[in-house]
């Protein structure tokens, strides 16, 4: 026989079972949102921290650019010990540079930025060496040829929109 307690208990299994699936709705549409949100976050500090790379890169090109061309003044000068500081500095700024863009840039332009490096690198050997060492002569010509293909790198780097992107994005863009 049916009785009024088994009408209320069958009505109030049924409402927490109604209850329960709401709740386990609001629980998985809560969820996705907060995904989503995450996703979003992720994304925009990705961004916020290519932008900051970006900048960081520029302003450094900018540095560079502006020491290549007092280590040529410097070379010109005879000031071999300023100019070796200046080459040091030099070489460990596009060694950063290098590690800091490594996995954005494309393949030619690792290679670009890696000549610069070894060219600074003779440069700098022969400038530690004595000036009475005639292997420490250094011939002003060639360097201030190779410093002048390094400033016009480190101008095209600056200008290519392609400098800072990855291998991948620069072969889509071309093919585009």
């Amino acid at each position: 026989m049916w009785s009024i307690g088994d009408t209320v208990n069958t009505v109030l299994a049924a409402t927490g079972l109604a209850v329960a699936i709401v709740g386990l709705a609001i629980v998985y549409w809560q969820v996705r949102k907060a995904r989503g949100a995450a996703e979003a976050a992720s994304q925009a500090a990705t961004e916020t921290q290519e932008a900051m790379t970006q900048r960081i890169t520029a302003a450094d090109l900018g540095s560079v650019g502006t020491a290549l061309e007092a280590l040529q003044n410097q070379l010109h000068a005879g000031q071999r010990e300023t100019a070796l500081r200046a080459c040091q500095s030099l070489r460990r700024q596009l060694i950063a540079l290098r590690a800091r863009n490594a996995s954005r840039l494309p393949k030619h332009r690792r290679e670009e930025l890696t000549w610069a490096v070894s060219t600074l690198s003779a440069i700098r050997e022969s400038l530690e060496r004595p000036p009475e060492d005639p292997e420490g002569t250094l011939d002003i010509a060639a360097t201030n040829s190779d410093i002048d293909r390094i400033i016009d790198l480190v101008v095209e780097w600056q200008e290519s929109p392609l400098s800072l992107e990855t291998e991948a994005k620069s072969h889509e863009q071309r093919a585009n």
